[in-house]
């Protein structure tokens, strides 16, 4: 899919990171898509998979030789396995919105929760086609259940990883006493 949001022809020369074979390597294309809805023919475009959840990288040198992302260390003791949503009757997809646009809707087919008793939902950040942007808006779940940001995780992590006598296993035992207290909606 072009920056024009109309749908082009699978990309029959696809290419994956070496490093990393999940990510696909984004096509960059000279004058446009080719559709007459896309940007003036003397603009070039990135084309964007239609799936979003295909993970991608930039053509270039220096994107295409960083090692893979890595998971958070508190992933491990933060988030619940997949394996517990059905028990606790945990929704198996999210709808959540762009906080930028506010127009931009995308399920979560593989929600992640939070260990504590009553689990919060902890949202991805996708791109948004509305504003094509990733980096500068968070996403929020549609409707009222609860939540809680990636970044109040990491610095509450971060707080608790500070403490040299904290053993992370302690987590397990009581998980409602670490997260962070105030609810995000």
């Amino acid at each position: 899919m072009g920056y024009c949001k109309q749908m082009i022809l699978d990309d029959p020369y696809a290419r994956f990171k070496k490093l990393d074979p999940s990510r696909y390597v984004l096509r960059f294309l000279r004058g446009g898509c080719g559709s007459q809805e896309c940007r003036p023919p003397t603009e070039n475009v990135w084309t964007i998979p239609a799936d979003d959840s295909i993970p991608v990288v930039m053509n270039g040198e220096k994107p295409l030789q960083l090692p893979p992302p890595t998971k958070a260390s508190w992933e491990r003791y933060f988030i619940r396995p997949a394996s517990d949503y059905s028990n606790l009757g945990l929704p198996r997809e999210i709808e959540i919105v762009c906080t930028k646009c506010h127009k931009e809707v995308w399920v979560d087919k593989n929600p992640r929760w939070t260990t504590e008793s009553s689990p919060r939902y902890v949202p991805r950040s996708p791109r948004c086609q509305t504003c094509a942007t990733k980096a500068s808006a968070y996403w929020f779940p549609r409707d009222t259940t609860p939540w809680v940001r990636v970044n109040h995780l990491s610095r509450k992590w971060r707080s608790l990883m500070s403490n040299r006598a904290f053993d992370p296993a302690k987590i397990a035992t009581d998980p409602d006493s670490y997260f962070p207290s105030k609810p995000a909606r």
